[in-house]
């Protein structure tokens, strides 16, 4: 009967699937720089040509529509903000990434720059914790291969630094 015991412990440890650690859920937003030719930060008022927030919105994609995001009783309302920074990156651009998700596990945010430019990020999704893993297309590319981390000072977090034209 011992045995038996131990047979049935064996065989359900080696049922148990190891997690998969490539699955780890990933950030539910990102932390955006914007860099113009000069290597000037577009969020930074003083720079010439920066971004107007009042114009930005974040839009989701939802049952194949993109819809505007404004939620008037929080604190960043449009799911997105410009956050000042005393550190050397400067001003970020930090975004809450669409929870909406199609039948592939994809969701699709889009930042309307409202100067008639336009970004799109696509990231998989974990339909049953509804958060991104660690895996973001932007503008049709992986953005590992896009552009590179920025880490802040005196912690972890890190911003993906985008070039603009403008």
């Amino acid at each position: 009967m011992k045995n038996l015991f131990y047979l049935l412990v064996i065989l359900c440890f080696m049922s148990c699937e190891k997690e998969k650690t490539s699955n780890f859920p990933g950030p539910k937003g990102l932390g955006l720089v914007l860099i113009n030719g000069n290597g000037e930060n577009l969020l930074n008022l003083e720079t010439e040509n920066s971004i107007d927030f009042d114009k930005v919105q974040n839009l989701y994609l939802i049952d194949g529509e993109y819809v505007p995001q404004y939620h008037g009783n929080l604190d960043h309302p449009k799911l997105c903000d410009i956050f000042d920074s005393e550190q050397q990156i400067g001003n970020f651009f930090g975004i809450t990434l669409s929870e909406h998700f199609n039948e592939k596990g994809l969701s699709g945010t889009v930042i309307d720059w409202g100067n008639g430019d336009s970004d799109t990020i696509i990231a998989t999704m974990n339909p049953e914790t509804k958060l991104p893993y660690s895996e973001f297309w932007y503008n049709g590319v992986l953005m590992e291969n896009l552009t590179k981390k920025i880490f802040s000072e005196g912690n972890d977090d890190y911003y993906y630094e985008i070039q603009k034209d403008y």
